[in-house]
């Protein structure tokens, strides 16, 4: 019979299964007690149903247990050292500069964020964001991938050339979030006339680019390179990457080098 015609209205015609179908609340019920496997128990082991219930959840419990805990296990201790695994009162048994021994090669990137702003430079207040690097990356037709190593450039050296030398606290530096971003990006190495924001106003992450990027992640840190000359090269040739190649000291248990970095074009 076709819908809407004879002795049933249309609204009604193939909605009988679906009122037989159990509620949400129903189906979670049987989700959580086991439904058919708790009955099973009870009826096997000759116990109550709720007992049955309990040792359901308690096995569910175990299993979770046996294929998450287990492996976490293994793993977290690899990923959170104990101060003393990694630091001692004569070297770094554990991150050294002694890592990048032969030294590093690979392309580098000038994020010159201030020139992106049309700023000369950035205030003591104010932070370097993700959004300051896209601009950056957008007026200079660039993009930073897997293995660069950046250089941001806020306009430090060129606030101090005209107004003298400025104090550390408190100075323009980088969000936590471009942390974040150099980790999805795949940076290699990091640089800049600024670092963190300082004071940065977290308790737990009082100095967060060097926590997060340095400690946590690995990522190499160059302090405090000069970058008006390469800003200005950059400009002239209208290209902000280049071949950048330094190396540290071979110290063995090193935790930092004086270090002379080149920007090859």
């Amino acid at each position: 019979m076709a819908p809407g015609t004879g002795d049933y209205p249309a609204s009604t015609v193939g909605t009988a299964a679906l009122d037989e179908r159990p509620s949400q609340e129903e189906q979670n019920e049987v989700f959580l007690t086991g439904g058919p496997i708790v009955k099973w128990t009870a009826r096997n082991l000759n116990i109550g149903v709720e007992t049955a219930s309990t040792i359901y959840q308690i096995a569910n419990f175990l299993i979770i247990v046996l294929l998450v805990g287990i492996p976490l296990g293994r793993v977290l201790p690899k990923i959170f050292r104990k101060r003393s695994q990694t630091l001692s009162p004569g070297r770094a048994s554990w991150g050294s500069i002694f890592a990048q021994k032969d030294g590093i090669f690979t392309r580098g990137v000038l994020l010159d964020v201030a020139a992106a702003r049309g700023i000369k430079w950035y205030e003591s207040h104010e932070y370097v964001t993700v959004a300051d690097f896209e601009a950056a990356e957008k007026r200079q037709n660039v993009k930073v991938g897997s293995g660069d190593a950046i250089f941001v450039r806020t306009g430090m050296e060129r606030m101090e050339a005209e107004m003298g030398e400025q104090d550390t606290y408190p100075r323009a530096g980088l969000h936590a979030s471009c942390a974040e971003w150099m980790h999805q990006r795949e940076v290699s190495v990091y640089g800049g006339d600024c670092i963190e924001k300082l004071p940065y106003p977290s308790e737990s992450f009082t100095s967060a680019i060097h926590m997060i990027v340095l400690a946590s992640m690995g990522l190499p840190i160059l302090d405090w390179p000069a970058l008006t000359e390469l800003a200005a090269k950059c400009e002239q040739l209208k290209r902000w990457d280049y071949l950048l190649t330094t190396a540290p000291l071979r110290i063995p248990g090193g935790t930092s080098s004086p270090i002379n970095p080149l920007a090859l074009f």
